[in-house]
């Protein structure tokens, strides 16, 4: 199942109104990070600017962990005030960031259909939920990581090539 623009009705890509706000969040050690990264290296490549802000919990391992970006046209300096995009991998304590990424209507919340509904906290903001198999999609694929098949749908959704 894909992701495509028009079945989310999402904000326009980096440079047709200025910037493009995503938050990648998880357990720590899902990826996120590495997904968070790579999204920030390919969005370099291809002639974007942007910067990335990575927070987590105190745990190691299996605690919370998000990579904050934004992605431009033109220089930035900071994140915006809010994000258009999150793509959980699963909630987990997720809700733990819900002061660091704050969403409106035109957001677009992104989780698995298997880990249950997105919290309330998230949902508050009448942003638009979409549900995929992301990690019966991942498992599908030998040697596919849930990190990676998240690096695709932000990288297609915010029209980065990859």
């Amino acid at each position: 199942m894909a992701l495509h623009r028009s079945d989310t009705e999402v904000p326009a890509p980096p440079g047709a109104h200025g910037s493009l706000s995503i938050a990648i969040a998880g357990s720590g050690g899902s990826g996120v990070m590495t997904a968070g990264t790579m999204l920030l290296d390919a969005a370099a490549r291809a002639g974007l600017y942007g910067l990335m802000v990575r927070t987590s919990g105190p745990q190691i391992r299996g605690g919370e962990a998000a990579a904050l970006l934004r992605l431009a046209a033109s220089p930035v300096q900071s994140l915006d005030d809010t994000f258009d995009l999150l793509l959980a991998l699963d909630w987990g304590n997720v809700n733990r960031f819900a002061d660091e990424i704050p969403l409106t209507r035109s957001s677009v919340v992104v989780g698995d259909v298997d880990e249950g509904v997105a919290p309330a906290v998230f949902t508050a903001s009448g942003a638009r939920v979409v549900t995929l198999p992301l990690k019966k999609t991942a498992k599908a694929h030998p040697g596919s990581w849930i990190n990676m098949l998240a690096l695709g749908i932000t990288g297609g959704w915010a029209g980065v090539p990859l």
